[in-house]
């Protein structure tokens, strides 16, 4: 599995727009590429009563790491705005021996109590994979469901820049600090919170919740007014940053069994790079219009938002009602 760190390393040659957007492409497909993978390794090597614990003490770790480079990133940044080609290198060095060290990891194999180990078990066709989930209504429901929450997301990315920088006025340390660090420190608490609230709670109405409060976070950004307004949208996403993605893995393997669970994960992927293919574009077309303000579209990607989490909870009381048979794993 490439790390896509490794794409990071051309932004030294970098020197236009089109080259920094090659690179930031490559960088995205390098990181969703080995998704499946990742999610197939979690769920080989950690057992449900365990996986959701370790997998946020895994990420706290992570932010933690986060939290201090984030601020030591901006103040560099501040005062030599030039380094950020080396920072980019740095970061990327990490990633390559990161993944060295990943790849020694092997899957395993569970074998119940009392029964031999027998071969490995054969392993469903791709066709015989993505006809199982194109029967499974109630996975493809979800799916849609999704795509309606996660867009405006995407949409965000080429917008949040503008409103930040453009009609915010954040500096560099602000937003190390505000879009980096607070977020962090905040993704611990989620990190240890969400694992803890799947193993209590639907994993549907908790990942409704998610959604919501990523369409409060939408609300913030429109009605502030300087930096310091950005602190609840950056603690809005950290709650939201872990909870998106833990919360939806336990959604699909509650939806997927063992044998298609890495192409039901990998379908969750694709649809993640549709909306990234066309998220920004759309959100930078809105606003290139001039048909209505930014702080409009950003009200309007809240709503958008808490439509998909209305039909999240929908989707879970629906599921419920339906019963076991409906909750089941993908159609074998």
């Amino acid at each position: 599995m490439a790390h896509p760190g490794v794409a990071l390393l051309a932004l030294l040659l970098v020197k236009g727009p089109g080259g920094f957007l090659a690179v930031a492409s490559a960088f995205h497909l390098l990181a969703n590429l080995g998704s499946p993978s990742y999610a197939s390794m979690m769920r080989s090597n950690f057992s449900d009563e365990h996986r959701g614990r370790l997998m946020g003490n895994v990420r706290v770790l992570i932010v933690a790491v986060a939290a201090g480079t984030s601020w030591a990133a901006g103040a560099v940044l501040e005062r030599w705005p030039d380094a950020w080609r080396w920072l980019f290198a740095g970061a990327a060095a990490v990633g390559i021996v990161a993944v060295l060290l990943f790849a020694r990891i092997r899957p395993r194999r569970w074998v119940p109590v009392g029964r031999p180990a027998a071969g490995p078990p054969a392993k469903p066709s791709l066709g015989a994979s993505l006809g199982a989930l194109q029967r499974d209504g109630a996975f493809l429901a979800f799916l849609a469901i999704v795509f309606v929450c996660a867009l405006p997301s995407k949409l965000a990315a080429a917008l949040e820049p503008i409103r930040f920088v453009d009609e915010l006025k954040i500096g560099w340390q602000d937003s190390g600090f505000v879009l980096g660090t607070v977020v962090s420190l905040v993704s611990v608490a989620g990190y240890l919170a969400w694992p803890r609230l799947l193993k209590r709670f639907n994993p549907f109405a908790l990942l409704a919740l998610v959604t919501a409060l990523m369409a409060i976070r939408f609300g913030v950004i429109a009605v502030a007014e300087r930096p310091l307004h950005l602190v609840p949208a950056s603690v809005l996403a950290g709650l939201t940053g872990g909870g998106w993605e833990l919360v939806c893995l336990f959604c699909i393997l509650r939806l997927a069994d063992t044998d298609h669970f890495p192409i039901a994960m990998g379908l969750h992927t694709t649809l993640v790079g549709v909306r990234g293919l066309f998220g920004p574009g759309l959100g930078t077309w809105l606003y290139a219009s001039g048909a209505v303000s930014l702080t409009a579209i950003f009200w309007l990607m809240a709503a958008v938002t808490m439509a998909g989490a209305a039909g999240l909870l929908w989707y879970s009381v629906r599921l419920r009602r339906a019963g076991p048979a409906a909750a089941a794993a993908i159609t074998r």
